[in-house]
């Protein structure tokens, strides 16, 4: 299962579809941790950026 951490923000209301797409564009250009281009960018908090890696990891691992 691939999850997203664009997804992640999404679907917790930090950052919309259209933001997500932004960064991705943002790192085409000028390559730059996801959850850094939200903080830059878009004022993510880096606890909600660190909050949505969490999240994103746990969905992708299996649970022991």
């Amino acid at each position: 299962m691939r999850v997203r951490i664009g997804e992640v923000m999404v679907n917790h209301g930090l950052l919309t579809q259209e933001q997500v797409n932004s960064i991705i564009e943002h790192q085409k250009q000028r390559p730059r941790p996801f959850g850094e281009l939200a903080e830059v960018l878009f004022h993510v908090s880096s606890e909600d950026v660190e909050a949505a890696w969490v999240e994103q990891y746990s969905l992708i691992t299996e649970h022991v």
